[in-house]
């Protein structure tokens, strides 16, 4: 009777209303994110490197399904250890570098959602590890890192907890010390298909008993490939599909180590880092399966791919990244088990091709289309780093699916119309960190201009004058095809716009033509004809000699005079060459005058003023040198700009009667036809050297002409 009196049904209200909120209030408490020590997003929480300052693991938000707990202090784990979050549906969960000591063996069984535990960097012993395992005995586990952990070799029953988890796919094992693999260690997980080994010092490999399709020797200690198959020649990894052995000791690859019996489904190989430094003939013809192949980066002297090294029908993707020189300048080295025409013969249907850094030089383009002709099905073609010069031409119109091609980070700085003509497959054009000074509207054929998503263009010295205009006018309407647009491009030159942003350069069309082109057509040929008449004859037969003069009076105005002794002299020898020939001058002139003999040269790529005209340069050039080299060859002949600095380089050694001042060099037999009567004359009165590719002749000439030249 009293309790019905006092609880009257407004107070029943009042009693369930305060009830409510206390209950809201908790609800929502215990689904707060602790911000002191963690940051939540979505349906992941991160508490990271608090050291000693969070020895626990706090409430979290109810939906929470991922926790990374690291860098904390847990030493002890126990079910006690997950009383906060034992509520949670957690399917992730990252304890590493806790300075976890001991684990309860039931400690995990309260995390019955768990299918991701990484335990990586805590180090305890290994007994202990085993036995945690059999809280996941009943779990839907997928994934285990255990990264870091100092781990020794392990037990053959390591894994006896976890052989009902048919769910577990993976475990990594990285940066450990383990000495040993042992496949059968891992044979009561029937589930596994992915082993990480990385970074441990494992010298012997067992796969007996093993059932994985991926597993991963990077950084070990193997000095050998391991062997697949057992005495009766039956498969030990019959399911492999992935096998990285990068960066080991391996030093020796043959045949007989891949055989497709053995590896009957292997599609991804890996031998980066190696010492091995040859690939033998038909090193991987038996794969039957093999799309991926990795030889990148080996470790050793002159590596040697042999001709039909690469032969497979199911190749499709193709990693040789390498510092070596395909194209070896020795004739004798050019043995059949070196032929570069036919390495990728065997294996047309290549996809993707890496040749990074492979040294691909050569003068006309001739032996870089030889070597990649056959590849009629690539997608992707990376020759980053190559040292490419010159870009042979219908290449590319051989590969009707290429849609990246990386040409960045070579020399080029040009290229004939006939490279990218009918090609219009290409998405993706890499030409960044070249020497390109000039993009106009024959350097790109419209067909490419229209299929091109992605140009890369930096970091090349554009010469920002009238020949640039189409293309500062072309980027106008298409500046989100070119990457890293606009702070990567700057004129090089004119002094009046060096170091400026290309978007600033304009050049208005009546700075660039003046005169209507007829206007400037009809002039010329009209002072032509009276010239033609007048001095015809007289100024052709000596057109040469009397440039020189007239432009060396005009340096006497200037102040000139002769320079008396080889003191005075800015460059020791000055060097007339043609522009075909440059690759001979930097391979083998430079290294030896230059870097050697410690001589200073004058070469008209390096040294002329930009700005200055050609003349004034080859004047003031010439005779602030003491000695003068031609390098004759039938481009130099056929070039009247070459002729021009042979003559006045003759008659400056004829006007101060110092013969020794001029050394001649023939690169090569002259065309009777391009035999000139000026350079019949110089061959005549003048000692001259001829050079060859033979050793005991190339030892002969290097000294013959340091000797020539040095004072």
């Amino acid at each position: 009777m009293l309790l019905t009196s006092v609880m009257t049904p407004g107070r029943i209200f009042k009693v369930m209303f305060v009830l409510c909120v206390s209950f809201t209030q908790w609800s929502i408490s215990i689904s707060q994110c602790p911000k002191q020590f963690c940051t939540c997003t979505g349906k992941r929480v991160a508490c990271v490197k608090h050291e000693r300052h969070l020895r626990f693991i706090p409430s979290l938000p109810k939906h929470t399904e991922v926790l990374v707990f690291t860098g904390n202090f847990l030493p002890i784990i126990s079910q006690e250890t997950f009383r906060n979050i034992s509520g949670l549906r957690l399917r992730e969960l990252s304890l590493g570098g806790n300075k976890i000591r001991n684990i309860s063996s039931d400690a995990f069984e309260v995390l019955k959602s768990l299918i991701f535990l990484d335990l990586s960097g805590n180090q305890f012993p290994l007994s202990i590890l085993q036995e945690s395992f059999h809280g996941l005995r009943h779990s839907k586990l997928k994934k285990l890192y255990l990264i870091e952990m100092a781990l020794p070799d392990l037990p053959s029953d390591m894994f006896k907890h976890l052989q009902n988890v048919s769910t577990l796919h993976g475990i990594s094992l990285n940066f450990n010390k383990l000495q040993n693999f042992v496949g059968s260690v891992f044979s009561v997980l029937k589930g596994l298909r992915y082993i990480g080994l990385n970074n441990n010092s494992i010298t012997n490999v067992d796969f007996r008993g093993s059932n994985v399709e991926v597993i991963r020797f990077r950084s070990n200690k193997l000095k050998q490939v391991p062997v697949f198959c057992d005495e009766t020649g039956r498969p030990l990894a019959p399911s492999l599909r992935v096998l990285d052995l990068g960066d080991n000791h391996i030093s020796e690859i043959n045949k007989l180590q891949f055989r497709g019996s053995c590896l009957p489904k292997l599609r991804n190989l890996t031998l980066d880092g190696n010492y091995f430094r040859t690939v033998p003939n038909n090193t991987f013809s038996d794969l039957p399966s093999l799309v991926r192949l990795s030889i990148k980066y080996l470790l050793s002297y002159k590596i040697v791919f042999e001709t039909t090294c690469f032969n497979s029908s199911s190749l499709r993707l193709l990693y040789i990244a390498n510092h070596m020189d395909m194209f070896p300048d020795q004739p004798v080295s050019l043995t059949p088990s070196s032929d570069y025409k036919n390495i990728f013969r065997f294996c047309r249907g290549l996809n993707v091709l890496d040749m990074t850094r492979i040294r691909l030089t050569t003068n006309d383009g001739v032996k870089l289309y030889e070597l990649l002709r056959h590849l009629t099905n690539l997608t992707k073609l990376v020759l980053q780093s190559t040292s490419v010069l010159t870009l042979p031409e219908h290449l590319f119109s051989r590969m009707p699916f290429l849609a990246a091609l990386h040409l960045d980070h070579c020399l080029l700085s040009q290229w004939r119309k006939g490279v990218f003509q009918n090609v219009s497959s290409i998405k993706t054009l890499y030409l960044d960190h070249n020497e390109i000074a000039i993009i106009n509207q024959t350097s790109f054929p419209p067909e490419l201009l229209r299929s091109l998503k992605h140009l890369s263009l930096f970091s090349n010295p554009f010469l920002c004058t009238c020949d640039l205009v189409w293309f500062s006018q072309w980027i106008k309407n298409n500046s989100k095809v070119l990457l890293l647009w606009p702070y990567n491009y700057k004129c090089k030159s004119p002094k009046e716009w060096a170091g400026k942003f290309l978007s600033e350069f304009s050049l208005s069309y009546s700075y660039c033509h003046p005169l209507s082109p007829y206007v400037i057509a009809a002039a010329a040929t009209g002072a032509a004809l009276v010239l033609l008449f007048l001095v015809g004859g007289v100024v052709y037969r000596y057109r040469w000699h009397l440039k020189y003069y007239i432009y060396l009076m005009r340096a006497k105005k200037r102040g000139y005079e002769a320079l008396s002794g080889d003191d005075d002299f800015i460059y020791d020898v000055f060097v007339a060459y043609h522009s075909d020939d440059r690759v001979w001058v930097i391979s083998e002139l430079i290294p030896c005058l230059e870097k050697k003999e410690k001589l200073r040269l004058c070469l008209q790529d390096r040294d002329f003023e930009v700005g200055k005209l050609i003349v004034d340069n080859i004047t003031e050039k010439i005779h602030g040198s003491r000695k003068v080299l031609l390098l004759l060859s039938n481009n130099f002949i056929q070039s009247q700009w070459c002729k021009f600095e042979m003559t006045m380089a003759h008659g400056r050694s004829v006007e101060e009667d110092r013969t020794s001042s001029l050394v001649v060099v023939v690169l090569g037999n002259i065309d009777t036809q391009n035999m000139c009567n000026s350079l019949h004359v110089l061959l005549k009165t003048t000692s001259f050297m001829e050079w060859s590719n033979e050793k005991s002749a190339k030892e002969l000439f290097w000294k013959r002409l340091v000797a020539s030249i040095k004072p």
